[in-house]
């Protein structure tokens, strides 16, 4: 098991404690999927039968991960540390507490493909090995596992290698630690290649605005860096070249091999498929080594400025954050971290690498990009 401690100042001496879990609904065969999810509802069902106020909790499953989330204050750490071990032991493994859950896991089940998220998360899978894996699980499974299988299940995955541990707060006589996280990769066969056309547009709702998701597969981590600037770049390209301050560069993931770029903007800048095609090729062509070069001489400027006026720090937005990058990057970032990036790593950056990122937006010869746009 790895421990994390990342401090923070100013948080009003709220501590969030975060236990990720290396077991997510690709852990699941056929006949399980499903139960990543419901034991999560389970191992954290004391929330529900002896709620403590002082204690706000919460449970996540993913394709990869399971993550219990706290945010409490210095007071109540040693209770949802006690909590975090309770869930590590499977203690809320009972018959009860599976018959009580399982109710609960069956509405969200029901909610989730009626709702309006579900149906646009469900259609960006398809056609891959994800659709049949939704953390959501299976219907019928759910409704008809057994303790025991589910026991069997915790067992099988829930063992002290798979679990990391953050803790998140003005920690006092700690020091920031932040270390590398083990590849994960080799036990798990990530990436999920598409077969369809590279362009898809899908209809849904009024019209109004579009999602652009393309996917990258990567062969190999990119450093965070470098990931960062290419998002700020096409974000700063497309306001500038539809005078639109709305347009905003986003990211879905889906493991350490794989993530959705989206790209959010309104209806109006983009009509059709051959509008998109031009607009990459623009992109391409005008973002070159000069473009790049002056982009981050202004961005590191306005970075200056934003910090000299001081900014304030939301834990909540913090946690995801590091959560994010932990398992993506198997690096502990946070918005700390992000800053001393920005400020003394940025004139060192090879501007020709961003260069090539961009240009893999049309051709990427080491994986490739599907785009799919969504109408709403």
């Amino acid at each position: 098991m790895k421990s994390y401690i990342y401090n923070l100042q100013n948080t009003n001496n709220i501590t969030g404690i975060v236990l990720v879990v290396h077991c997510g609904s690709m852990n699941e065969k056929k006949e399980q999927r499903g139960f990543s999810h419901l034991l999560e509802h389970m191992l954290i069902s004391f929330d529900k039968f002896d709620y403590n106020e002082d204690i706000n909790c919460s449970g996540y499953t993913d394709f990869y991960y399971t993550y219990f989330s706290f945010l409490t204050t210095q007071k109540h750490m040693k209770e949802c540390i006690k909590y975090v071990k309770q869930i590590m032991d499977g203690r809320f493994i009972t018959e009860d507490i599976l018959e009580d859950i399982r109710e609960d896991v069956l509405k969200e089940y029901d909610a989730f493909f009626s709702k309006k998220y579900g149906i646009e998360y469900q259609w960006l899978l398809r056609r891959t090995k994800y659709i049949d894996q939704l953390a959501i699980g299976d219907f019928d499974i759910i409704k008809n596992c057994t303790l025991e299988q589910l026991r069997e299940y915790f067992l099988h995955n829930y063992i002290s290698e798979k679990f990391e541990l953050i803790v998140m707060g003005n920690i006092k006589e700690q020091e920031t630690s932040i270390f590398s996280c083990d590849n994960v990769l080799k036990n798990h066969d990530t990436v999920h290649r598409y077969c369809t056309d590279n362009f898809e547009w899908v209809h849904y709702g009024k019209g109004q605005f579009l999602k652009i998701y393309y996917i990258k597969v990567l062969d190999g981590q990119e450093d965070f860096i470098y990931d960062y600037l290419f998002c700020a770049i096409i974000e700063n390209f497309l306001g500038d070249y539809f005078n639109d301050e709305c347009v905003e560069v986003t990211k879905v993931l889906l493991s350490r091999a794989e993530e959705f770029f989206c790209i959010s903007m309104s209806k109006k800048n983009l009509r059709d498929i051959n509008n998109l095609r031009i607009l990459i090729n623009r992109i391409v062509e005008s973002i070159d080594e000069t473009y790049v070069r002056n982009f981050l001489k202004e961005y590191k400027e306005m970075y200056v400025r934003y910090l000299s006026k001081g900014y304030g720090i939301n834990i909540v937005n913090e946690m995801k954050i590091c959560i994010k990058h932990l398992v993506f990057k198997g690096q502990l970032i946070g918005t700390q971290e992000i800053n001393n990036l920005i400020l003394n790593e940025i004139d060192n950056v090879d501007i020709d690498m961003i260069v090539k990122m961009v240009q893999q937006m049309k051709i990427n010869e080491k994986s490739f990009y599907l785009y799919k746009i969504l109408e709403i």
